[in-house]
């Protein structure tokens, strides 16, 4: 996650929603 790594220090809380998010995504993508 080094892309998020200047949006985590400044919002830890919006790129915990992205981290969040994309694994759900994740999850989504191998049930269906």
């Amino acid at each position: 996650m080094g892309q998020y790594q200047t949006q985590e220090a400044r919002d830890p809380i919006s790129a915990f929603r992205v981290e969040m998010i994309f694994l759900l995504w994740q999850m989504k993508n191998l049930i269906y």
